[in-house]
């Protein structure tokens, strides 16, 4: 803690108290001589001597690389920069002389440290670490400086107010140390990853951290809700959640606009494809070629991310990063750019041919056409110089020397332009898959777990814990799929079932919950099980036994089919027809056949009475008394 003694004596002009060393208010006698002397005024010169020795000492600033922004290690600075400048300044207002040096250097740190941060350029890739750091520096600079001018300030009132100051620049930078600690670790987390699935795992958990989410069903609804608003229409779940993890990756806040709106500009566009004119062939051949751009997407991501981790400017790095932006540009890049110019209309070019056509000269066309945006990233230099070799290592720069091109790079410029390109073909992908989507449904290009790497066992497992919070023991005994919670989901057991029914579908008919020592069995519901009708449900049901019995009981199961049957319409015998169908159907699949009978004699009473619909009506109701018990709400499991 620093305290400030400010002194008062007798003013000899008209005897109020005044502060030593300054005028007097009341009659503006000014100080003796000997007063100059004061603690105030030795302290006050102390602290403007230390600010203008430090400011002097500002050297040019040493740029950030990525890999310094990306990491902890300029947190932790900062963190011991406050702590022992505090300590510092409180010494230096007990000792002025003493402690005047080393807090000089103290403030020649982080005034070196704001330099450099101002001298680092804004980069795509650590745009969120270049924002907090440089709050973070600013805020710190504000805090040292404030303090010491409340030293320097011979007024309490000014000394005051530049405490005030200096505390709340101080609390900013505290609560900017906790976002800067929370992204760096996020960082780290996702290049931890021990497997594909478990960096998919992360990268949902950062989806539902930045939704507000605490579950992939949260997840979805809330990131559905936003869906609407950018593409202005529903779509899959799968393409929803695909959505959250694209807006996820960026934890800036300006990235994340930029996406939106890149998303909004390309769906538009891409709406305009002709696809009524391309032929099964090209159609094909298109959504096989959005696949691989989504894949050379996901691989670009993933190796960037360790590669960034471990950024050393070395021949192997650089040839590596080489390597995933041109594989990038030849998958998603041609892609975007292919479809970006037959949406523009400006090539008449069948798709088919159009897509063995040379990557860097289809984007160079698309850009011409006004495309740019939809193309940020792709490096045609760094492509073109790669394909032949003519790119080496001279020190800490990268040369690139082809015919085509020659300039001198970085190895972080490098890494910004590959991860530009990859949040610029993320969201015009999502745009493009939607108005497929909603076009074309069967031209399906979606990118299944198992294309990742991930088996379906390990993706059930990983998708559980999405959706539960729970780590479940997966098993496949047979065409049953086995589940066995530690402890019971807050997950609805056939929500989660229902959630996962395309990933277990490929593998088993049925699933088992083994859980608080309870088993439930049954079939795997349909994803949109919760849109069921009052029908479809009842079957689903009674497909479900808890421990070996069935959910819903037999006499249940009639009353309800019963109750459906009083729902139809007997004013028209062919509609009464029509409508017991379905029920007739439902009670042989679930072995009601006693329902069934039932239902076959009220036909054939119906024709018979078709001329008198009351007469019938009344007999139906006699005929189905008795199975009408108390109503029959189906159980939640």
């Amino acid at each position: 803690m620093i305290k400030l003694a400010f002194q008062q004596v007798k003013c000899l002009g008209c005897g109020a108290r005044r502060l030593r060393g300054l005028s007097c208010p009341e009659c503006g006698k000014k100080p003796e001589h000997h007063e100059v002397g004061s603690e105030q005024a030795l302290r006050s010169r102390s602290a403007r001597s230390v600010i203008s020795a430090a400011t002097s000492q500002i050297r040019v600033g040493t740029p950030f690389s990525v890999q310094e922004l990306s990491g902890l290690e300029a947190m932790n600075g900062v963190t011991s920069w406050i702590q022992d400048f505090t300590e510092c300044l409180e010494r230096f207002s007990q000792n002025h002389d003493k402690e005047r040096k080393a807090l000089e250097g103290k403030l020649t740190w982080i005034l070196n440290l704001d330099a450099s941060i101002r001298a680092t350029p804004l980069r795509e890739v650590d745009r969120r670490q270049h924002e907090l750091m440089s709050e973070l520096a600013q805020s710190c600079t504000e805090f040292a400086l404030s303090f010491l001018r409340a030293l320097a300030d011979i007024t309490p009132l000014g000394a005051k107010h530049h405490a005030r100051s200096g505390q709340l620049a101080l609390d900013h930078a505290t609560a900017t140390l906790a976002a800067y600690n929370k992204e760096s670790l996020r960082i780290e987390k996702l290049a931890s990853a021990e497997s594909v699935s478990q960096l998919v795992e992360f990268s949902l958990e950062n989806a539902q951290e930045m939704f507000h989410a605490k579950s992939l069903i949260e997840l979805r609804s809330a990131a559905s809700a936003e869906f609407r608003t950018v593409f202005g229409e529903k779509s899959s779940d799968d393409l929803v959640l695909d959505y959250a993890l694209v807006l996820a990756q960026r934890s800036s806040a300006k990235q994340q606009d930029d996406a939106r709106r890149l998303m909004k500009g390309f769906h538009r566009i891409s709406s305009s494809l002709p696809l009524d004119s391309f032929s099964a062939e090209d159609l094909s051949n298109l959504a096989g070629d959005t696949r691989e751009a989504l894949l050379s997407v996901f691989d670009a991501a993933h190796a960037l991310l360790f590669r960034v981790q471990s950024a050393q400017t070395s021949r192997q790095s650089l040839l590596a990063l080489v390597a995933v932006h041109n594989d990038l540009m030849e998958n998603a890049g041609k892609c975007l750019a292919a479809v970006a110019l037959l949406s523009a209309r400006t090539r008449t070019t069948p798709y088919s041919t159009l897509r063995h056509k040379d990557a860097s000269a289809l984007i160079k066309r698309a850009r011409e056409a006004g495309m740019s945006e939809y193309l940020s990233g792709f490096d045609l230099d760094i492509r073109n110089a790669g394909s032949h070799g003519a790119i080496r290592l001279a020190g800490e720069k990268i040369i690139l020397d082809a015919r085509s091109v020659q300039k001198e790079t970085t190895l972080d410029a490098i890494i910004d332009r590959i991860y530009t390109a990859i949040l610029t073909a993320s969201s015009a992908l999502i745009a493009f898959r939607v108005v497929l989507h909603t076009g074309y449904p069967t031209v399906n290009p979606e990118i299944a777990l198992d294309d990742l790497g991930i088996g379906t066992l390990e993706a059930i497992r990983m998708l559980a814990f999405g959706f539960t919070g729970e780590r479940p023991a997966v098993a496949l005994e047979g065409d049953c799929l086995v589940m066995s919670f530690e402890d019971r989901p807050n997950t609805p057991l056939l929500t989660l079932a229902a959630a996962l029914s395309s990933i277990i579908s490929k593998s088993a008919k049925r699933i088992r919950y083994v859980l608080d020592g309870d088993i439930y069995d049954g079939s795997v519901p349909h994803s949109d099980h919760e849109g069921f009708s009052g029908l479809e449900l009842l079957k689903l049901y009674a497909t479900w036994n808890k421990n070996g019995e069935p959910i819903v009981s037999e006499q249940d199961v009639n009353c309800y089919l019963a109750r459906l049957a009083l729902r139809v319409d007997m004013s028209d015998y062919s509609v009464l027809v029509r409508e017991l169908r379905p029920l007739r159907q439902a009670a042989i699949e679930m072995g009601k056949h006693e329902i069934d009978r039932l239902l076959r004699t009220c036909v054939g009473l119906a024709r018979k009475n078709a001329d008198e619909p009351r007469n019938f009506e009344q007999i139906f109701r006699l005929q189905l008394r008795p199975y009408l018990t108390e109503a029959v709400t189906l159980p939640t499991i």
